[in-house]
């Protein structure tokens, strides 16, 4: 099993070009991959800018939204791996329900079955080449001789899933290049919920899709001051009490009061409240953060 590391940012307190100039020096130094979200900055237009200051990095998208059709997400993973030949990853996921509903007005109804379907549309866009157009009539989505102008400059797109939940884990391991784990997990959490529904899908998986690459995700702090990094790690865990994805995780450890306690908090939009209510023992559990010297993990 080869492990290798990179680094993943929501581009949070960064400017455009500092993310930009974090790649080029994270391509200097060898490292594998810069894993970016879609927060503040178009990812396509980032990793644009990226491909020609780095020749090693990996550029892997994490997570692009269905909220762009099939084929236009086609044509931007294809333009990144023109411009990165072999370095695109494709990272897709559904984001929470009301980020779909209310922001795109895209309906949440049964996402791993939808996932499924973006997910299969996503592997016949990348050869619809000149003279074969394609056709494909879903729940979701449908598509009548679809054809691109020129092929992609590369065989294949490697596309991974943000998965969370047991389906969409599952989907991930049957269908998918690899999957993006959340960042607010632990060991415990892995081996009993995560790894059991990514071995049910690598079990149906077709042996002609290739490895399949797990990409495990932590909040990481470190700080000269351990309070100081400590205090940052109770910030990017307090962020993910939005969503539903940590509830299962929470409930393993037993945090679930503490989950309760946050949520109101950032319900009244008390962020700092909510912040202070991640306790010393959920940061242990569920982040890394102390000093570079005393050690964070």
């Amino acid at each position: 099993m080869a492990i290798a590391m990179g680094i993943g940012a929501s581009g949070d307190g960064l400017t455009a070009r500092r993310v930009v100039e974090l790649g080029r020096r994270m391509d200097e130094v060898g490292m594998d991959a810069i894993w970016l979200g879609e927060v503040l900055y178009d990812i396509f237009t980032i990793y644009g800018a990226l491909s020609q200051v780095t020749r090693r990095l990996r550029l892997a998208v994490s997570v692009a939204t269905w909220a762009r059709t099939p084929p236009l997400m086609s044509v931007c993973a294809s333009t990144l791996e023109a411009l990165a030949p072999g370095r695109t990853i494709l990272g897709l996921g559904t984001m929470p329900k009301f980020r779909n509903e209310q922001h795109h007005g895209i309906s949440y109804h049964r996402p791993v079955a939808r996932m499924r379907e973006y997910l299969t549309l996503m592997r016949l866009l990348w050869n619809a080449v000149p003279g074969s157009p394609i056709d494909f009539a879903g729940e979701f989505y449908r598509i009548h001789r679809y054809e691109r102008w020129s092929a992609p400059e590369s065989p294949r797109l490697k596309v991974y899933l943000g998965a969370v939940g047991p389906k969409m884990l599952e989907l991930a391991g049957e269908l998918a290049d690899g999957v993006i784990l959340h960042p607010v997990h632990s060991y415990r959490s892995y081996t009993e919920l995560t790894l059991p529904a990514l071995q049910r899908g690598l079990a149906k998986r077709d042996p002609k899709l290739g490895p399949f690459e797990i990409v495990g995700s932590f909040e990481c702090s470190i700080d000269d001051d351990p309070r100081w990094a400590i205090a940052r790690a109770r910030n990017g865990i307090m962020f993910y009490f939005r969503t539903p994805y940590i509830m299962p995780v929470m409930e393993l450890h037993g945090f679930v009061e503490e989950q309760r306690a946050i949520r109101a908090a950032l319900d009244e939009g008390d962020l700092a409240k909510a912040a202070r209510l991640v306790t010393d023992e959920m940061v242990r559990v569920l982040a890394c953060a102390g000093t570079a010297e005393g050690g964070a993990c």
